[in-house]
């Protein structure tokens, strides 16, 4: 009789064990974000714990500690300038609205429903947000618990992931276990960078956006800079989404440094983010990210899409380190074939 191949009999486990991640997703998620916050700070922990020789729970708590710390600062630094905007464009918005309402008027008649009714919604977004808050309330409950399982399963993560992985091979034949032990480890050097180089990439893009759109004299310069450079995690879509959005400001606030009409003002805006784009394609990325993912940009485009399809935001964030950890296994496995 033919001996089962044990590599097969894993495959086929971890493609049901992914299919029933799928199905619970919504529980899973929690500890999925928590997973990957306590691989960003592992390094961190593990530095304390080893070289400053500091237990591992007080390397944990005093990273924390300084986490919230370094939160805590940057609200109330950008706080201030934040809700001065916010107001400023609130104000703004209801003039913007009042002649956009004018405009209606003018319009063909079989448009004038189509076109109010779409600026009773923005009307209502924009300027009724404790409606939006009453929306919220009931997903209110849910949202806490899974912060709250946030924060906890990132802390055991972090103290006792090791345990979890040993425990983990202990199970597992010695051959299978070390050939895991391999990838993982190739894996860990692909993520690391990755993780790493996107929160340095999401600060330089931010600043530099900041700067830009500060020159040009767009107002609510921090509020978008802050959305651009979050926006950076997700490959393609979100710096086009932040481009569209900044430009859609710029048109709506009809005001700018050099006193131009409308239309060159989100001329402006867009030759802005169009020059910052290739400066990150060019030098930022190539020198903050190297050549790390090794995927080609169709294959990245592809995953960004599919991961958004089947798990909204989270799906466009972690799509490219997935499929960067896919293409090291299958790298691994080729060059073994070899």
């Amino acid at each position: 009789m033919r001996k089962n191949n044990p590599y097969l009999i894993y495959g086929l486990g971890a493609v049901v064990i992914f299919g029933l991640l799928y199905l619970v997703r919504d529980v899973v998620m929690p500890f999925v974000l928590a997973a990957g916050f306590a691989y960003i700070l592992n390094p961190l922990v593990t530095f304390l714990t080893h070289r400053v020789k500091v237990p591992r729970n007080l390397s944990i708590v005093i990273i924390y500690l300084i986490l919230i710390g370094l939160l805590g600062v940057m609200v109330v630094n950008i706080s201030h300038n934040l809700t001065r905007e916010s107001e400023q464009f609130a104000r703004e918005t209801r003039v913007f609205l009042g002649d956009a309402e004018r405009t209606i008027s003018t319009l063909p008649d079989w448009l004038q429903p189509i076109a109010a009714d779409s600026l009773e919604s923005a009307r209502t977004s924009l300027l009724y947000p404790q409606r939006r808050v009453i929306a919220f309330l009931p997903g209110a409950v849910n949202r806490t618990i899974g912060v709250l399982i946030f924060l906890v399963a990132s802390f055991y993560f972090l103290r006792d992931g090791h345990k979890f992985m040993k425990g983990l091979f202990g199970l597992l034949p010695t051959k299978v276990a070390t050939e895991i032990e391999i990838i993982l480890l190739k894996i860990n050097g692909v993520l690391g960078n990755y993780l790493r180089g996107q929160l340095l990439l999401v600060a330089i893009m931010a600043g530099l956006t900041y700067v830009s759109l500060t020159v040009i004299g767009v107002r609510y310069a921090l509020i978008l800079s802050i959305f651009t450079g979050f926006a950076e995690v997700i490959p393609y879509v979100g710096p086009v989404i932040a481009a569209l959005v900044a430009m859609g400001v710029a048109f709506a606030d009809q005001a700018s440094r050099f006193n131009l009409v409308p239309i060159l003002d989100v001329a402006a805006v867009g030759i802005v983010y169009f020059i910052l784009r290739q400066f990150e394609d060019l030098f930022i990325i190539p020198q903050v990210m190297g050549r790390l993912t090794k995927l080609h940009p169709l294959v990245i485009m592809f995953a960004v899409l599919t991961g958004g399809r089947f798990f909204g935001l989270v799906g466009y964030l972690v799509a490219v380190p997935v499929v960067a950890s896919l293409k090291v296994i299958a790298d691994y496995f080729h060059e073994k074939a070899l």
